[in-house]
């Protein structure tokens, strides 16, 4: 689950460190600030050359809103940054759960087969099919808040 719930992301740009920092922190509200959160993008905290931030959602997409771990190096002609967009482990708690609520139902199903013969055989693909249509929808939401967080970022290092 890793690999479908994390990102990395690497850039070149060619300001400078202190020119990405300043554009980063005019967009990110710090977790201190008291201010409305309708001016910023992001929610976070930005240090000398890390930041560790989360973008706001402006929809209806609170869940699997990504955490954004960067770092941010400057070169003698460009400055890197090193992205890595993860998810909470809150949110990985939905998809673990699901595993189990199938499992469960599936082991329910067995047992009303194995005293009820009559039990139809296409209920044992019920808790399969329920398994990857529910996996498929948070992969799906995850998906859009990493797209989201993604051209919010780029957002800022190619001033769009």
């Amino acid at each position: 689950m890793k690999n479908i719930f994390s990102k990395n992301l690497s850039y070149n740009i060619n300001i400078t460190k202190e020119q990405f920092i300043k554009k980063l922190k005019q967009r990110t509200k710090s977790n201190e600030c008291n201010d409305n959160f309708d001016n910023y993008d992001f929610q976070g905290t930005i240090d000398n050359d890390c930041f560790q931030i989360k973008a706001i959602p402006h929809s209806r997409r609170g869940l699997f809103n990504p955490i954004i771990c960067g770092k941010v190096f400057q070169n003698e002609e460009t400055t890197e940054i090193l992205i890595e967009m993860k998810l909470k482990m809150f949110d990985l708690f939905f998809p673990i759960l699901w595993l189990i609520i199938c499992i469960l139902f599936s082991l329910i199903i067995l047992n009303e087969f194995l005293e009820n013969e009559k039990t139809e055989i296409l209920t044992f693909i019920l808790p399969i099919v329920l398994f990857i249509v529910v996996n498929v929808l948070f992969s799906f939401f995850a998906h859009l808040n990493f797209k989201d967080a993604k051209e919010k970022i780029e957002s800022i290092i190619y001033d769009k």
